[in-house]
């Protein structure tokens, strides 16, 4: 079968993901590849002999365009806003995609049925073919991921993160922190305690906790850490692990219980403090009622009561 190579050159999550569901949807099986950069995207093109390009239109450069057409002549330009919109002799003369519309994904299925036939028209369709994702697709991915992620194999090393889990490290020592498990200087018992998640995560396939951490580079923060097994095509087992920093959120919430313990220590010492003066009213009443109330004239007696 004789497969279709097509290039989508962006940096927007939300495009990809548009891109990607369109390339699931049409009728052909197509290998997919994605860069992030222009500069990438040339590179990747010549790499893998691209049949078709598709360039947000954030990342145009009409420079480019020369050199990608000494590849491929099927070169299109994706547009979600007006703004983007590149404003060049070379845009004129290539075609567009406006992704803003409702029905983009429909429209770009249908351009995908239509410029991917002549390179697979008359093949037949392999059961358990599936989109190829390059590398650089996957590290866009993980670099996207706002939270802290990490994976780990089953002795427990980390053998991948993204930046944002690495700056919580100091820069000295994040070129290490791939292929160790940090905790190589830790106590036997401290480590022990510190795995027990991961531990979890291997045996029953997931685990969640909230706990204050202690980084290297000095912050100390709340994370809701969850850890995912799974297994890759070597049948290697890992466990994926998404942490979310809640510093704030458990802060606040810390917050409102010691201010919920305060307006209960007030509504009690209100109470008290209410209840003493009334009772004293009470009792001082009573007795005038023993000692005097026959004394009091009729109108009095009544007001009295």
């Amino acid at each position: 079968m004789v497969k279709s190579n097509i290039l989508f050159i962006s940096d927007n999550v939300d495009c990809i993901e548009l891109f990607i569901h369109a390339i699931k949807d049409c009728g052909e099986k197509q290998n997919l590849y994605l860069s992030s950069s222009m500069a990438g995207g040339l590179k990747k093109a010549e790499e893998i002999s691209a049949d078709f390009v598709f360039i947000d239109s954030k990342l145009f450069k009409a420079e480019a365009i020369e050199a990608l057409s000494t590849i491929t002549s099927n070169i299109y330009i994706a547009f979600s806003t007006d703004k983007y919109r590149p404003k060049t002799l070379a845009y004129d003369a290539l075609s567009t995609i406006d992704l803003s519309r409702s029905d983009a994904h429909d429209i770009l299925a249908d351009i995908l049925n239509t410029v991917c036939l002549p390179c697979s028209q008359g093949a037949d369709i392999e059961d358990g073919q599936h989109t190829l994702f390059d590398a650089e697709f996957l590290d866009l991915v993980i670099e996207s991921v706002p939270n802290y992620l990490f994976v780990k194999d089953t002795q427990f090393r980390i053998v991948r993160a993204n930046q944002t889990f690495l700056s919580l490290y100091p820069e000295s020592y994040r070129d290490k922190v791939i292929g160790s498990t940090t905790i190589e200087d830790y106590d036997p018992e401290e480590a022990k305690e510190f795995l027990e998640k991961d531990r979890e995560a291997f045996a029953s396939g997931y685990s969640e906790t909230v706990e204050r951490i202690q980084f290297p580079n000095g912050d100390s923060r709340i994370l809701f850490t969850q850890k995912k097994k799974f297994t890759d095509e070597h049948d290697q087992d890992y466990i994926l692990g998404i942490a979310t920093d809640v510093t704030e959120r458990e802060d606040l919430i810390k917050k409102l219980t010691k201010s919920n313990q305060d307006l209960e220590r007030f509504a009690y010492s209100a109470s008290h403090d209410l209840k003493s003066p009334l009772n004293a009213i009470k009792n001082l009443v009573s007795w005038i009622e023993e000692d005097y109330f026959d004394e009091f004239p009729d109108g009095a007696k009544e007001n009295f009561a």
